[in-house]
């Protein structure tokens, strides 16, 4: 059986007064939840079968106790036998600006 390394990353949050970060990972269904060691930690190594369907979210809690838990990002591991997709696709607005309207 065919598995793959897979680093799971994100962006901190920006608060301050960050107590916790806890990643809830999880590969067909099975779910586990791991408390990094810091705040500041911003990706997690897993290892993960062929053909998974897995998805992973960050909570956070602050030091009064509040949570916050972001948007779920979800993946689909092929059969790691044909190339594997590009990833980390994003944009970016880089600016604003009015134009004259085509005549």
């Amino acid at each position: 059986m065919k598995v793959a390394d897979i680093k799971l990353s994100w962006k901190r949050s920006p608060s301050s007064d960050i107590k916790s970060v806890k990643v809830v990972f999880s590969a067909n269904g099975s779910e586990t939840t791991v408390d990094t060691e810091s705040p500041d930690v911003q990706e997690l190594a897993v290892t993960v079968s062929a053909n998974s369907n897995c998805s992973f979210k960050i909570v956070t809690t602050d030091n009064e106790g509040l949570v916050a838990t972001s948007e779920v990002y979800s993946f689909n591991l092929g059969d790691l036998e044909a190339p594997l997709p590009a990833t980390n696709l994003s944009h970016v607005v880089v600016a604003i600006r009015d134009i004259p309207n085509p005549a």
